[in-house]
C-alpha cells in the first residue's frame, strides 16, 4: 500500500501497490486538486462484460480510441465508437464501466485534437460538431451548461481545421473534471508564485467574483488607474511592469465588481456609449432604489458619473439627492426611463424620479456650460427653490415632469440660447409665492430664441386668493424671439404673462387662474389661437381675460370664455395702450364670458382698434341695442321704436344699422350723433353705418 494522505501526481504512484478501489489524491501543475478513484489498468485486448442498469453488451474500441476517450471525459452506456489512427485499426472489447474507470484517472489535457465521439444524449441522438478549441472554451469557463444541447459550431485552431464530433454531455463531463486555481480573495491571488502567461484563477469574493488571467506586459497605467482592483490587479511578487492579473470581462457590469464602489472602468462611457446609473451601485443599493425605499444620498455619485459619462441614464427608482444640486456639465446629457412626460410619485419599477430633499435647486448647469440636456423622468422637489435652474448656454428639457418647488419649476436665464422644452409639466410649484418680491413663473423663461413645445405649466393648486401684486405666474416668458406653441397656463395668480419681445405664441390656453388669463407687456409678438378659459376666479369683477400693455402685438383669433357663469371679469379684454406711431391688432376676438362692465375696452383717441368678426344681431324689441363684438345689426320692430343707446362699443368699432321697416327712429343725442345734428327717421331697409370714437357714435358720410 501507498501513503494515500500525500497529494501526488498521478505518475508518482506506484500503481502495483493500488488495489482496485483505493482512492489516491492528486494534483496538476496549475494547482487544481481533485480525488480519484482507482479502478486497475486497462490492458489492451481486455475483454469484460459487466452488467451496468439492463446493459450487459460488450462494446467495441481500438487502442487509440480508448485513449482518446479516456482524455475526453466520461462516457455513459450505449456510447459507441470507433477511430482508426495510425496503423491500430484492431477493435478490443470493453465494458462501458471499465472505459469510465479509466476516465477516472484523468489527470491531463482534457479533450485533445483528434478526438471523435458519438453519444446518446436521452433521446437527442444528433451529432454536434465542435473543435479543440470549442471545448477547451468551455472548460475555461468552468460553467456546468456552458455548451447548451443543439449548439453547433465549427473553429479552427491554428491550422487544424478538423471536425470534431461531441455531445453536449461529453464536454459537460469534461468541464466538471477540470478545475482552476481558486481563492477566498484579492491576497491570496495576489500572494501566488509561479505564474505562467495564461494561468488562469478564479476570484471568490462576493460581488467582486469572476475569473482572472495571469497576462504579461506593462500594466502599470491600468493598476494605478484601477484603484479599487476590479479590473487589474498587481502581484505581490512580480511587477505591474511585468505581468498582472486581469479580469477575463475587461467590462465588468455593476460596481459590485469594485466593491460597491463606483469606477469609471465601467464602461466605454466616455467614448459616448450611454452608462446606467444602476451600474454605479451595488445591487444591493438598486434593489432600494428600485423598491423606492432608499434613504441614501446620491448626488455626488451622480455628478461623478456626469462627469465621465456624455450620457447619463437614471435607471428606474427613486434617486434620493439630498446633499445638493445635481450639475450639468457641457456635452452631457441625464436621462431617464420615463416614456411619457409625468409628475406622479414613484411606482415601483415603473418610471424614473430624482428626489430632491435639500433646500436649494434640483438640477443645474456647471458655470459657463453649455449644450446640455435633460429628459425622462420627474424631479420631486418639494422643499427646493427650484426643480431646474439653468442660467447660460443652449440646453434641452424634454419628456420630463417637475412636481413641487418653493419658486420656479423651471428657470431659463437670460444668458441662455436657442433652447428647448418639450413635452413638459410643471406642477405644484411657487409654493412661497406670499414671500415673492418679484414675478416668478412656474414655468419662466428669459434669454434668446427659446422653442416651448406641448408644456403645461401648473402653479399651486388649492388657493384662492390673489396677492396685491399677482406675482405667481403660471407660464412666465420674457427675453427676444421665442417660439410657444400648444402651452397651458393654470392655476396662477396669471395664467400667460409675455413680457417677451418679437416672439411667436401659437395654441396656448389660461386655464382656470385665480387674477388675469394672458397679460401682454412686451411688443412686437404675434399670438394666434389663444384662450382665457375661466379666469379671475379668486374675485368678481376684478380681472381681465385678455390683458395688453405693450404695443405692437397681433392677436389673431383670441378667445375668452367661462365655464362657470358666476365668474365676472371686468373685461374680456382690456387694452390700456396709447400710441399714435403703433397699435395692437386684434382680429376677430370672441367673448363668450360674463363682464362686468363691457367685453371689450380700448383707451380713448388713440386706444387700439378690434377688428370684430363680420357678424350680425338681429333685434325686434328694445330701445337700447347691445353691439359688442359685432359689425352690424337688423332691426325689425314691429312697432314704432326710438333707439337711444347703443351698448358694449369700443373705440374704433363700426356698426352698420339697418332697418328692416319705417319703424325705427335713431335718436341724435351725446351718445350718438347723426348728420345734421338731429334725429332721423329710417325708411324701410336703410343701412347707415355708425363708428364708435371716445364713447360717442358718429354716422359716417
Amino acid at each position: 500500500m501507498v501513503d494515500l494522505t500525500k497529494k501526488k501526481t498521478l505518475a508518482e504512484y506506484e500503481t502495483g501497490a493500488l488495489a482496485d478501489g483505493d482512492t489516491v489524491v492528486t494534483y496538476r501543475p496549475a494547482n487544481a486538486v481533485g480525488e480519484k478513484v482507482f479502478r486497475g489498468d486497462i490492458v489492451a485486448g481486455t475483454a469484460a462484460s459487466i452488467a451496468d442498469g439492463t446493459s450487459t453488451a460488450l462494446k467495441m474500441y481500438s487502442d487509440k480510441a480508448l485513449k482518446d476517450a479516456v482524455n475526453t471525459g466520461a462516457i455513459p452506456v450505449g456510447t459507441a465508437a470507433e477511430i482508426e489512427t495510425g496503423t491500430d485499426t484492431i477493435a478490443k472489447l470493453y465494458a462501458p464501466d471499465q472505459l469510465n474507470s479509466a476516465i477516472d484517472s484523468l489527470i491531463e489535457t482534457a479533450v485533445p485534437n483528434g478526438t471523435e465521439a458519438q453519444v446518446i444524449a436521452g433521446t437527442d441522438t444528433v451529432e454536434r460538431k465542435y473543435t479543440p478549441s470549442d471545448l477547451n472554451d468551455a472548460i475555461n469557463s468552468l460553467v456546468e451548461t456552458a455548451v447548451p444541447d443543439g449548439t453547433k459550431a465549427q473553429i479552427i485552431a491554428g491550422t487544424d481545421t478538423t471536425e470534431r464530433k461531441f455531445t453536449p454531455a461529453d464536454i459537460n463531463g469534461a468541464v466538471k473534471d477540470i478545475a482552476i486555481a481558486q481563492y477566498a480573495g484579492r491576497t491570496a491571488m495576489k500572494a501566488a508564485t509561479g505564474l505562467t502567461a495564461g494561468d488562469v484563477a478564479y476570484l471568490s469574493e462576493g460581488g467582486r467574483s469572476g475569473q482572472f488571467i495571469w497576462t504579461l506586459g506593462d500594466f502599470s497605467a491600468e493598476v494605478a488607474a484601477d484603484t479599487l482592483q476590479g479590473v487589474y490587479v498587481a502581484s505581490d511578487a512580480v511587477a505591474a511592469t511585468v505581468g498582472c492579473w486581469v479580469r477575463e470581462d475587461s467590462q465588468p457590469t455593476t460596481a459590485d465588481t469594485f466593491g460597491g464602489t463606483y469606477s469609471p472602468l465601467l464602461s466605454s462611457m466616455r467614448s459616448g456609449d450611454p452608462f446606467e446609473m444602476a451600474r454605479a451601485v451595488s445591487k444591493s443599493q438598486y434593489a432600494d432604489i428600485l423598491e423606492g425605499v432608499s434613504t441614501d444620498d446620491y448626488a455626488a455619485l451622480i455628478n461623478t458619473v456626469l462627469e465621465d459619462a456624455k450620457v447619463t441614464i437614471l435607471s428606474p427608482g427613486k434617486w434620493t439627492c439630498s446633499s445638493g444640486s445635481i450639475i450639468l456639465p457641457s456635452r452631457r446629457g441625464l436621462c431617464g426611463r420615463n416614456p411619457y412626460r409625468t409628475f406622479s410619485a414613484y411606482s415601483l419599477g415603473t418610471n424614473t424620479v430624482l428626489d430632491i430633499t435639500h433646500a436649494g435647486d434640483g438640477v443645474v448647469n456647471a458655470v459657463g456650460a453649455s449644450l446640455y440636456a435633460i429628459e425622462g423622468l420627474t424631479i420631486f422637489s418639494e422643499t427646493a427653490q427650484r426643480g431646474i435652474n439653468f442660467d447660460n448656454g443652449q440646453c434641452s428639457i424634454k419628456n420630463l415632469g417637475v412636481n413641487g418647488s418653493e419658486y420656479q419649476g423651471i428657470l431659463l436665464g437670460e444668458n441662455t440660447i436657442a433652447s428647448r422644452i418639450e413635452d413638459i409639466v410643471s406642477v405644484n410649484t411657487m409654493r412661497d409665492r406670499a414671500s415673492f418680491v418679484s414675478e416668478v413663473g412656474s414655468v419662466e423663461i428669459d434669454g434668446t430664441d427659446h422653442l416651448l413645445s406641448r408644456v403645461q405649466c401648473n402653479g399651486q393648486t388649492g388657493f384662492s386668493t390673489v396677492a396685491a401684486a399677482k406675482k405667481s405666474i403660471a407660464l412666465y416668458a420674457k427675453g427676444v424671439n421665442h417660439f410657444l406653441t400648444d402651452v397651458i397656463g393654470e392655476f396662477g395668480e396669471i395664467g400667460i404673462k409675455l413680457a417677451c419681445n418679437k416672439s411667436r405664441v401659437v395654441n396656448a390656453r389660461a386655464d382656470r387662474c385665480m387674477g388675469d388669463g394672458v397679460v401682454t407687456t412686451g411688443q412686437n409678438n404675434s399670438v394666434t389661437n389663444a384662450h382665457a378659459v375661466e379666469c379671475g376666479t379668486a374675485a368678481a369683477n376684478t380681472y381681465y381675460g385678455f390683458r395688453t400693455a405693450g404695443l405692437g402685438n397681433t392677436f389673431t383669433a383670441p378667445q375668452v370664455y367661462a365655464q362657470n357663469a358666476s365668474n365676472l371679469l371686468v373685461y374680456g379684454f382690456y387694452d390700456s395702450t396709447a400710441s399714435n406711431s403703433q397699435i395692437n391688432t386684434y382680429v376677430s376676438p370672441i367673448v363668450s364670458a360674463n363682464s362686468a362692465v363691457v367685453d371689450f375696452y380700448n383707451e380713448a383717441f388713440l386706444g387700439c382698434a378690434y377688428n370684430f368678426p363680420s357678424k350680425t344681431l338681429r333685434y325686434n324689441t328694445g330701445t337700447t341695442i347691445s353691439v359688442s363684438g359685432i359689425t352690424g345689426i337688423y332691426l325689425y320692430h314691429s312697432t314704432a321704436t326710438t333707439i337711444t343707446e347703443f351698448t358694449g362699443g369700443v373705440n374704433n368699432q363700426e356698426v352698420r344699422v339697418h332697418a328692416s321697416n319705417a319703424n325705427i327712429t335713431i335718436e341724435d343725442n351725446s351718445g350718438i350723433s347723426l348728420i345734421g345734428g338731429v334725429s332721423r327717421a329710417l325708411v324701410a331697409n336703410e343701412i347707415i353705418t355708425l363708428i364708435n370714437y371716445n364713447d360717442v357714435w358718429y354716422e359716417a358720410n
